[in-house]
């Protein structure tokens, strides 16, 4: 690509549209100080859709009807009556740790940098996480429960591996590095297969510190976090009671092992009731008796399985003693979640911020078919096998098919619901009825949720949407980007679908390896078996799933509609995600192989193909641009499609010029910031490496899409002033430091979209970007810098808004007068319209402020057809050309000429003929009419009623004819006669046509008024 004429990548305005300046500086909708809320997110592990009792209440319009559940969840059906439950909300991934990647970082399985497919422990990147976010809003922020994210390998020192035992060891990834001002949880994921870790060996730490040997009892999981999270929020709001607080509560039931609590729920909840924790023994109270001794754990069954009617969907007979057993024992499991959140409430009401808190409920997966008792631990005082749980004695994934490692909805559909008294009403509907939403969402859009509550941008590099106009009525909702997916091997614990009673036939024993899912128009898509596909040659199988949860019925290739959206599904997978480079066997700074993530080989052998935009103007060198301004400095790159800024200014950015930016840009007050959208036009189908280089001001940043994917992040650790590729491993481990083994991106010849945010700190007074690329494979990525050049002006266009009603005029001669649509979008684009020479029988009226064009035709007496254009031009160099066709009238004497008769034949054939183009028109009548005799023509006449009720025709008419008269008549039933009385007509000489109207008026009742008739005569004068 060294042939390629370099540019630094200029951002001169061509005529901006400037907002006038403000009294303040704008503001991204921060709430005033007091009014944020409080967020507390319960994130449960393995429980599915079916596990929370409402949702059958509202899911059954959609589907299997002959399924029931049994199981009871009375605090998160009140929960949702008093919120939101949204019934199509889907988890990241099926698989516990990549679906906890991808939430904590708000992003899809698709731009997850460590934690894809079933890599557990990974650590997570350093990039914006729910807890930054909310802690640089100004949150108190605190986790509790299960991580898993935190690559627990790596010692204090970052030099060897270890079971993070050691003292003061950090982790590369702990919470309290990833946003979180306090921690008190379990870092390890096995340790979350385990319901008392503190008795099997397992480390409970609280921030840094083991603090495992100083808690006593038996504490159960649920308990334990739910009371330490109470305990922290009641002393938060004594210490600091005007800070909002964010709250990640992520249990670790039903998970794994179906071990139960040692007692009964304590009664009462909130602040004096329910579970407490115990600062002198340093535990919640349910780790001891009532009395305060000792208590064995593992034993409470809740009371009410007693009453729960557990029969077989298939035969109808009992479930055998070992699955009632495990069955009792599930359930428990949820009743103890749904009491834990009943406990929840009543401390935020008891606490008087009930109000003012959202809290989130939903599930890292679906539900788990192979809840075994392996919670292999040191101290193993449980003798008793518990395995073989039949998720089907409660339907734990509802009406659906599919479980923990399914692309089916059974695996990815889990319970979401939202509580918040103050925006969100509830109860919407019957009495007991909550607020539904059927309108699909993701995982990664709790972050942009947050974030938007919290008066904060949404970062560039989140793939989610705030979910905030959904939950509470108010905006219009962005559409969720609905993309996931994993590979398991085919002889993997999750290596196929199961066999549950439930499914349908089709969906039993399937082989899942390397899968895919997204939606597209509203249809979801699966793949299976990537990795066996050769290029362009994957199939997806294609499903209505609002209207067919269970996925009964494959709509792929049954219309010609979706064999074409089958292979959108093709494009749209390549654009929603981008390859990594998974760590060797053998990088023993994070002690685990990574290397089995390279398998995707579909994903990278395909090349990402083009996107030009249809029908629409290109305009070379140039690029759309808005600027935005804050006080603060922008804590990361925002999405500026999403934020509640008002754009500064907006305008074309014309590349053909040097360096710089626009001009009002420079002159900003305060943070600075820019988006730039278009297109990037690739030369040629290869492999590039893409770079972008801000100024060296302190606080520069950039982040660059192309499609939907990421391409170069020059936002997360990023130094301003050098160069950041399209690697992405940026953020993560050290062994992910871009130097060698390069991840290229494969792209497709053509213009594919891009989308371009950059910011600059208020000191900044000389902002600057410059954009690279290097064509070919290199083996580092210094080598792909060496080869790098600028990005040439010509390679940039962007679709212009400007758009015309019609591109077409055809029309009689004489002609009525046109009115065409002239739209702007929304780029402030302004317009005019121009005739070129050898057009001047066209006359155009511009009316810019409606966007209204009227278009006038000089009559055509010339006997012949004509052709002419109508210039639209617009500020942004677009332009757009209206082709306008008028057919010729001829005079009485050439109507009648033998020219209209045929070449040869006798003298008979050669006479005029009295319909020469044999329609059933008479060359006089259109004559009379302003037709073409030469020409076919349909029913001449348009009919209609006026807004009197009256019949009428119109009809395009000869203005320059002489010696014919033209009349109308309407049908009269009484005398079974045509007559003239009570016809009029109406002519309009300007615009060239006539009116026959009928001066009775219609009816619509047949028996007293039959069907009316009008016609026009036309007859020599």
């Amino acid at each position: 690509m060294s042939n390629l004429s370099p540019l630094v990548f200029s951002l001169l305005a061509v005529a901006p549209l400037i907002v006038p300046a403000l009294p303040a500086f704008a503001t991204d909708a921060v709430p005033a100080a007091g009014s944020k809320p409080n967020v507390i997110m319960v994130f449960v592990d393995d429980m599915g859709w079916g596990d929370v009792d409402i949702n059958w209440l509202h899911g059954l319009r959609f589907g299997n009807r002959n399924r029931t559940n049994s199981l009871l969840t009375p605090n998160l059906n009140k929960m949702a009556q008093e919120g939101k439950l949204l019934l199509r909300h889907y988890n990241a991934c099926p698989i516990s740790a990549p679906s906890r990647g991808s939430i904590m970082c708000g992003v899809t399985q698709g731009h997850v940098r460590q934690n894809r497919d079933i890599l557990f422990d990974a650590p997570i990147e350093n990039t914006p996480t729910l807890a930054s976010v909310m802690k640089a809003a100004g949150y108190a922020t605190a986790g509790f429960g299960k991580w898993g994210l935190s690559g627990y390998g790596m010692n204090a020192a970052g030099t060897s591996p270890n079971d993070g035992t050691t003292a003061g060891s950090k982790g590369v990834a702990r919470p309290r590095q990833r946003g979180f001002d306090y921690f008190f949880g379990l870092m390890r994921h096995n340790a979350g297969h385990c319901h008392y870790p503190v008795n099997r060996g397992w480390i409970v730490w609280e921030n840094e510190t083991n603090i495992t040997s100083t808690i006593q009892g038996k504490p159960y999981s649920t308990d334990m976090f739910t009371a330490r999270a109470k305990k922290w929020i009641v002393d938060h709001k004594t210490a600091n009671p005007n800070q909002p607080f964010f709250v990640y509560l992520a249990q670790i039931a039903p998970h794994s092992s179906l071990r139960v609590p040692t007692r009964a729920y304590p009664s009462g909840g909130g602040l004096n009731g329910g579970v407490q924790w115990d600062t002198n023994k340093n535990t919640v109270n349910t780790a001891f008796a009532e009395d305060g001794s000792d208590i064995a754990p593992d034993t409470f069954i809740h009371p009410d399985i007693a009453t729960l009617p557990l029969t077989r969907s298939d035969t109808g007979a009992s479930y055998d003693a070992t699955q009632l057993k495990m069955g009792r024992r599930y359930y428990t499991m949820i009743r103890r979640l749904d009491d834990s959140i009943g406990d929840l409430i009543q401390l935020l009401k008891d606490l008087n911020i009930d109000d003012n808190t959202m809290i989130v409920f939903t599930s890292d997966n679906g539900p788990a078919s192979s809840n075994t008792g392996n919670d292999t631990g040191t101290n193993d005082f449980y003798s008793e096998g518990l395995q073989g749980y039949d998720l089907s004695v409660f339907k734990s994934y509802g009406m659906m098919d599919g479980t923990k490692g399914d692309f089916y909805e059974g695996g990815v559909r889990v319970p979401a619901i939202v509580r918040w008294p103050a925006k969100i009403r509830g109860m919407a509907g019957p009495a007991g009825t909550p607020s539904t939403s059927t309108e699909p969402s993701m995982a990664q859009d709790w972050l942009a949720t947050f974030a938007d509550v919290a008066g904060m941008p949404i970062p560039s590099l989140s793939d989610g949407v705030s979910l905030v106009p959904t939950l509470t009525g108010e905006g219009e909702q962005m559409p969720s980007t609905i993309y996931s997916e994993l590979h398991l091997s085919e002889n993997s614990t999750h290596g196929n679908t199961g066999y549950l009673i439930d499914y349908l036939d089709g969906h039993k024993g399937i082989t899942r390896g390397q899968q895919v899912w997204l939606m597209l128009d509203g249809y979801k898509g699966i793949a299976r078996g990537l990795n066996t596909f050769a290029q362009g040659q994957v199939t997806f199988e294609i499903y209505d799933t609002l209207a067919d949860p269970q996925e009964s019925k494959n709509l792929a290739g049954t219309s010609e509609y979706f064999v074409e959206l089958q292979e959108r599904m093709r494009r749209a997978v390549l654009w929603r995600r981008r390859a990594i480079e998974g760590l060797r066997a053998g990088d023993a700074k994070i002690g685990i192989s990574y290397s089995h993530i390279n398998q995707k080989t579909y994903f990278d052998s395909e090349n990402v193909p083009a996107n030009p935009p249809e029908g629409k103007t290109l305009l070379p060198g140039k690029l759309s641009y808005k600027t935005f301004s804050q006080n603060a400095a922008f804590p990361w790159v925002p999405d500026f499609r999403k934020t509640h800024l008002a754009a500064r200014a907006t305008g074309m950015l014309d590349t053909k010029n040097g360096g710089g930016v626009p001009a009002e840009m420079r002159t900003l007050a305060g943070a600075k910031g820019l988006i730039m959208e278009g297109y990037l036009d690739v030369p040629a189908d290869g492999v590039y490496t893409i770079f972008a280089q801000t100024d060296a001001a302190n606080g520069s940043k950039a982040f660059i899409h192309l499609h939907d994917m990421q391409l170069v992040d020059a936002d997360t650790e990023y130094t301003p002033g050098t160069l950041r590729s399209s690697h992405l491993h940026y953020g993560t481990t050290a062994a992910f430091d871009g130097s060698s083994n390069p991840k290229n991106l494969r792209l497709a010849r053509g213009k594919h979209p891009i989308r371009i945010e950059y910011v600059a700190a208020p000191e900044n007074t000389t902002p600057a970007l410059t954009l690279k690329w290097a064509a070919g494979t290199y083996a580092t990525i210094a080598a792909a810098e060496a080869a790098a050049t600028e990005i040439p002006a010509t390679a940039f266009s962007v679709a212009s808004d400007l758009a015309v009603s019609t591109s077409e005029i055809g029309a009689f001669s004489p002609a009525k007068n046109f009115t065409i649509d002239v739209n702007t979008g929304t780029s402030g684009i302004t317009w005019s319209a121009t005739v070129p020479a050898g057009s001047e029988w066209i006359h155009v009226q511009e009316n810019t402020a409606t966007g209204k064009l009227e278009v006038a035709l000089d009559r055509n007496t010339s006997g012949a057809d004509r052709t002419g254009t109508v210039v639209i031009a617009g500020s942004d160099g677009s332009q757009m050309e209206i082709s306008v066709s008028q057919t010729g009238t001829y005079s009485y004497a050439e109507w009648k000429s033998d020219t209209l008769g045929t070449a040869a034949g006798t003298e008979a054939e050669k006479k005029p003929l009295a319909c020469y183009s044999r329609d059933g028109i008479s060359n006089f009548m259109k004559y009379a009419l302003g037709l073409d005799p030469t020409k076919k023509h349909g029913a001449p006449g348009e009919p209609g009623i006026d807004d009197g009720g009256n019949l009428y025709l119109e009809y395009t008419y000869n203005i320059d004819a002489t010696g014919v008269e033209i009349s109308g008549e309407r049908w009269n039933p009484a005398t079974q006669a045509w007559t003239s009385a009570d016809v009029s007509i109406e002519k309009d000489e300007t615009a060239g046509t006539l009116r026959i109207k009928s001066g009775v008026p219609a009816t619509a009742d047949a028996q007293t008024a039959p069907r009316q008739f009008l016609r026009l005569r036309v007859k020599s004068k």
